[in-house]
């Protein structure tokens, strides 16, 4: 995770060792920041390359409730920004 001309860049890099293991980072706001659509409406904007390809990778943004677990859907649960389900590049 770094600040690159301006803006946020999450980079997932493979293991060197084993090929099979990829890491990536996180941002997390807690206690610092929180969207809710009780203040309004919001806009979350992503720009994402994404593998095409990429067999194995399940690549997704999302968000998590204050209360850190999503355990429910949408209801307290994670909010889906960006997902891609297969290896086409293709993202819902």
């Amino acid at each position: 995770v770094r600040v690159e001309g301006g803006m946020l860049s999450l980079r997932s890099e493979r293991d060197a060792t084993n090929r099979s293991k990829f890491y990536t980072g996180a941002v997390t706001t807690k206690g610092l920041r929180a969207w809710s659509t009780d203040d309004g409406p919001f806009r979350l904007c992503v720009r994402a390359r994404l593998p095409a390809g990429g067999r194995g990778v399940w690549p997704a943004h999302w968000m998590l409730p204050d209360n850190g677990y999503s355990d429910k859907c949408l209801n307290g649960g994670e909010m889906d920004v960006l997902e891609m389900v297969n290896s086409d590049g293709s993202a819902w």
